[in-house]
């Protein structure tokens, strides 16, 4: 071979080595990329870093740190687990890494939430957790709480200095029965309405609606970060039709800040909605899957003794590194889900407390107060008819008389002051049994749990007609796990109600 031949071939060599090593640069990045990404959803770092509320309160206290953990120590560990590799098979390793990490845990991440979404071999079987038990009840997601409260539309309030600004939600579409629709975001009201400002008050007034998109902005808007989308535009059409220069600029973005509008409108439409579920064991979970995972997916089990096996030490040092920093994000991962487990399960508080009595169990000295509350009376009117249609010729007006003839009217305790309701109920040796039962508006999970220990094996009857998986009322969950999803919210709702009965209580459920 001629020198001129041999240097040719040299430096194609060469070139195809540069292309290649240049190749691997860039998949290492693209994966090391790809993995922070995912694990910034997974801490929900992906969210305004300004919401100030329940689990975010934790995560902006926690963000630094973990931040830290996902920009520069994962990417230290795996390099320095790396250092003693030539540099193209170190490459291969961090690249590897990298990728099966990020393969991991989006495996089981859906949009918020931790999905039992097991598969353990190429084959993708299905494995249940068994412990050697005779008989075993079990489906994807009972070691979830399905988390359903329905949309929260209260109207919210902040101020700016001398100024008032209100959210408030003038329509919105919502479901029932724990069913979930399609989706559907805060919008302006009205966008051509300009602004609802009151300058004597210095009170501005955000009107809201919240409702699916049609199809012009479905193709606006995309399916990425929709409401961020649509709440920059909420905040420009408002900052636009300000008149009031100080106003407006008490509310712009200044420098490495959105903005106070732009916070608050975050926080306000973030935590109107909420649909999702809690693990009850996150850090069991994913440490079972993480050792399942890497058996069946890092260590290719089937390739053993076939000619695509791998030599074992490679085998080894990458299965290390990937246990070691999967189990580091597990951590992080099960301490935030324990810290929302936690606030799902605390009692919660009682906001509101009011009482229902008939006429009959209200002492006479009473009487004339209630004649005098026009809203009390108003109830009886809407509830009973009162001086309306057929018993408009028999009515004569409200007096002691009436009430006396009436000993069943009931008087609702909302309708009056505090002094008055304490007076009353103070008269009341028993007032449970004068109330004859008691009637709780709330998540009914939430409702159970408050119960527990006032009526603890003392309920009679138990009878429930829950939502149904029918073909007439299908019920749409957030995963597509339909009927375990079913079960789950079933599940933890009816174990706290028969934990209630008596030995010889009756639990109903209709069919």
């Amino acid at each position: 071979m001629s020198k001129p031949m041999k240097e040719n071939d040299e430096l194609l060599v060469r070139e195809v080595k540069s292309a290649y090593d240049e190749e691997l640069q860039v998949k290492e990045k693209e994966d090391i990329e790809n993995l922070q990404r995912l694990l910034r959803q997974l801490f929900q770092l992906q969210a305004d870093d300004q919401l100030n509320y329940g689990i975010y309160r934790i995560m902006n206290e926690k963000r630094d740190e973990v931040l830290k953990f996902i920009n520069k120590t994962l990417p230290d560990q795996v390099r320095d687990a790396c250092k003693d590799l030539t540099p193209e098979t170190a490459r291969q390793h961090r690249s590897f890494i990298f990728s099966h990490i990020h393969s991991f845990f989006s495996r089981y991440y859906e949009k918020g939430d931790f999905m039992p979404l097991r598969r353990y071999s190429a084959r993708q079987k299905y494995a249940i957790p068994y412990n050697g038990e005779e008989v075993l009840l079990h489906w994807a997601n009972k070691d979830q709480y399905y988390i359903k409260t329905g949309e929260f539309f209260a109207n919210s309030a902040f101020r700016v200095g001398e100024y008032s600004i209100r959210f408030r939600t003038m329509q919105a579409e919502t479901t029932q029965d724990n069913v979930k629709a399609a989706d559907r975001y805060f919008l302006i009201a009205d966008p051509d309405a300009g602004e609802e400002y009151d300058a004597e008050q210095k009170e501005l007034t955000i009107g809201l609606v919240f409702r699916a998109l049609d199809a012009d902005e479905q193709k606006k808007y995309g399916t990425r970060d929709v409401q961020k989308k649509l709440n920059e535009e909420i905040v420009q059409m408002v900052l636009d039709s300000l008149s009031d220069a100080s106003l407006k600029e008490a509310l712009s973005p200044k420098k490495d800040d959105k903005g106070v509008l732009a916070r608050q409108l975050a926080t306000y439409t973030h935590k109107s909605t909420t649909d999702f579920f809690i693990h009850k064991d996150l850090g069991g979970f994913l440490t079972r899957e993480l050792d399942f995972y890497i058996k069946n997916e890092v260590f290719h089990l089937d390739d053993l003794g076939s000619g695509t096996e791998i030599p074992i030490l490679e085998y080894v040092s990458r299965a290390r590194i990937i246990k070691k920093i999967g189990e580091e994000i597990i951590v992080f991962l099960a301490q935030i889900e324990e810290f929302q487990k936690r606030l799902f399960e605390k009692k919660k508080f009682v906001i509101g407390c009011n009482y229902c009595l008939t006429l009959d169990k209200v002492p006479q000295e009473f009487w004339p107060e209630i004649l005098e509350n026009k809203d009390q009376i108003a109830e009886w009117e809407n509830l009973y008819g009162i001086g309306s249609g057929e018993q408009q010729s028999l009515f004569s007006g409200y007096d002691t008389q009436f009430l006396g003839a009436h000993p069943f009217l009931m008087i609702d305790t909302k309708f009056f002051d505090e002094g008055f309701t304490d007076r009353l109920l103070g008269g009341f040796e028993d007032l449970d049994a004068a109330a004859g039962g008691l009637m709780i508006k709330s998540e009914n999970f939430q409702a159970l749990n408050l119960l527990q220990e006032r009526y603890r094996e003392s309920v009679k009857c138990v009878y429930i007609d829950p939502p149904y998986n029918t073909d007439a009322a299908p019920i749409m969950y957030k995963n597509n796990y339909k009927k375990s999803s079913w079960n789950s919210l079933i599940f933890d709702r009816v174990s706290n109600a028969k934990k209630l009965l008596t030995n010889e209580g009756v639990f109903w459920v209709l069919a």
